[in-house]
């Protein structure tokens, strides 16, 4: 062997450690690179879907003490609920408390934890927190419905209508319903107009 050749061969460790060390860092940027990317593309997938969540409900998952914390919620979906949705709504811990067939919507129990998950569905159209409904007094008090209903026998005495005219646009009524009825069980119903063609205005 040359002395040239084993120079040469003396060199190849020296000169293959910066490689791999070049080699090993790429490697650990790649790796660290990745990790970014999956975390950012989560975060984006979680925030593309809060578009589906309630402001209130948005405001008490972030407010949770933590992810177990349970919440009342309504769901509501834009097509059938796929077997792995169901999955989710029959998993422990979720509670499937009523089904709203006609609205294509679920009352549901479930954890704080659990609701960024079910709003990542395709078929999920909205979740709401199930809050309890409340009416506002003044309106009734500013149409007057409080002093109708304070007034017994309103076709007798009291408050019956007089004077008052009503328009309904409707596909129709029932003429014959008390509501239309005067003080003497007269009919009320001054004008009635067809605009379908089917000359009838009943319903």
């Amino acid at each position: 062997m040359k002395v040239s050749e084993l120079k040469n061969l003396r060199r190849a460790p020296v000169a293959a450690c910066p490689t791999a060390l070049i080699l090993i860092a790429v490697l650990c940027m790649g790796i660290t690179l990745s990790e970014v990317a999956g975390q950012a593309q989560s975060n984006q997938s979680s925030a593309s879907h809060t578009h589906k969540l309630s402001s209130d409900l948005a405001g008490r998952i972030s407010g949770a003490k933590s992810g177990a914390d349970r919440l009342d919620c309504i769901l509501q979906l834009n097509a059938k609920p796929s077997g792995r949705l169901n999955a989710l709504l029959n998993r422990n811990g979720v509670r499937l408390r009523a089904h709203f067939s006609a609205f294509n919507s679920y009352a549901i129990d479930l954890p704080a934890s659990a609701v960024a998950e079910l709003a990542s569905f395709g078929e999920v159209e909205y979740v709401s927190l199930n809050s309890r409904v409340e009416s506002f007094g003044h309106i009734s008090t500013t149409t007057g419905a409080d002093a109708v209903r304070s007034i017994a026998g309103t076709t007798t005495s009291g408050l019956d209508g007089t004077g008052i005219g009503i328009a309904i646009l409707d596909s129709g009524i029932d003429s014959s319903h008390k509501s239309f009825l005067d003080k003497n069980n007269g009919l009320r119903v001054a004008f009635s107009r067809d605009f379908t063609g089917e000359n009838r205005t009943d319903d």
